[in-house]
């Protein structure tokens, strides 16, 4: 995830994040923007991508605090949806997704998606520099890219 800069509603800067998904079969680029690097944002911004995409068996990242988090609060989901009765238990199950940390401290096994963050570092200093924007700008920017 690389972080911005945008401007708010009332003139206040805030951090921004994005999150770059990539697809090892097609090499697909995904962008997601993030408000801030809690595990609750980041399992937010995996919906928001399995609602645009579709669910992934497998999530390959690094050993950030935050990825650590959020996959052990989706395994305890799991395991209660496992003990609910009927249909919507198998459903929400079979949905599961598993998620593969790289080694601690071992950025360069993550080539493939070290390449999307310099492919959008590139396009995002290309095109905004280092022009304050405001977040519907930064959104906009971000889809093109």
């Amino acid at each position: 995830m690389r972080k911005g800069r945008c401007l708010g509603h009332k003139g206040i800067f805030n951090k921004v994040y994005v999150a770059i998904f990539v697809c090892f079969c097609t090499r697909a680029v995904h962008l997601e923007i993030l408000t801030d690097l809690t595990s609750d944002a980041l399992i937010a911004t995996s919906k928001r991508f399995f609602a645009r995409r579709d669910i992934c068996t497998t999530i390959f990242s690094d050993h950030a605090a935050n990825f650590v988090d959020a996959n052990s609060k989706l395994k305890k989901f799991y395991q209660l949806c496992k003990k609910l009765p009927g249909n919507l238990a198998s459903y929400l199950v079979s949905q599961s997704t598993s998620w593969k940390f790289l080694p601690p401290r071992s950025p360069n096994f993550g080539g493939l998606w070290e390449a999307g963050v310099k492919s959008f570092k590139h396009h995002l200093t290309r095109t905004a520099g280092n022009l304050k924007l405001t977040i519907e700008k930064f959104l906009t920017v971000v889809n093109q890219i």
